[in-house]
């Protein structure tokens, strides 16, 4: 009950209301780490992992649930559905266009003929491809904007900080990956990112109270 407390009212300072508090058993099946908000509007709940609660100290798991609260306060679920559809729109749009003026060049007698299948495949595939680290980018870019809220939420980096080690450690994250696993692999920044964030969150909220102190 004090949990759930904690939790309902870490929701409320991110304005984000919810309708209860959740454990997910998950230490039974894997060791990997988690909280989520799930659901919209009123029927939002918070869901937390035994895994997250059991190895991580209240302070790190308070900077993990606002992160994701943050999503739900920039309404990132719904913006990412909506652009989510657009640019499968956009990829159908093209490999159809694509398919319709290349399909008589592969000796495909008809639009419709299935023998035209596999190179509807390839044509998707070949479309999709730019699409998909642009919307990683984007991702990183949303993901990064919630670890600003969840630290300007909690103003405790120290405390994000270590929750970002666990969590690359127990869900097996590579702190340090190259440029181009990050550009085509990558929806969230690496860990040495997140890890340096908080400590300059860290030293831009020291250097604010040093300033105060001046006064």
């Amino acid at each position: 009950e004090r949990l759930r407390n904690r939790f309902v009212a870490l929701a409320a300072r991110a304005h984000v209301p919810v309708l209860g508090v959740f454990e997910l058993q998950a230490s039974s099946k894997t060791r990997r780490s988690n909280a989520a908000v799930m659901g919209f509007g009123r029927t939002r709940r918070i869901i937390v992992t035994d895994t997250l609660l059991r190895d991580f100290l209240i302070d790190e798991v308070d900077s993990v649930l606002a992160h994701e609260l943050a999503h739900q306060s920039y309404l990132d679920p719904i913006r990412g559905f909506l652009v989510g559809s657009l640019s499968s729109l956009v990829i159908v749009a093209l490999t159809a266009w694509l398919y319709a003026i290349s399909h008589s060049s592969f000796g495909i007698v008809s639009i419709a003929d299935v023998a035209g299948l596999p190179l509807v495949a390839v044509l998707f595939s070949l479309v999709a491809l730019p699409f998909r680290p642009v919307e990683l980018w984007w991702s990183r870019i949303r993901e990064a904007r919630a670890d600003r809220f969840s630290l300007e939420l909690t103003r405790n980096p120290n405390a994000f900080a270590a929750a970002m080690v666990r969590l690359h450690d127990r869900n097996l994250g590579v702190a340090i990956p190259s440029r181009w696993e990050k550009w085509l692999f990558y929806s969230h920044p690496s860990g040495r990112e997140r890890v340096a964030f908080a400590r300059s969150f860290a030293a831009s909220q020291a250097a604010g109270a040093r300033d105060l102190g001046g006064i």
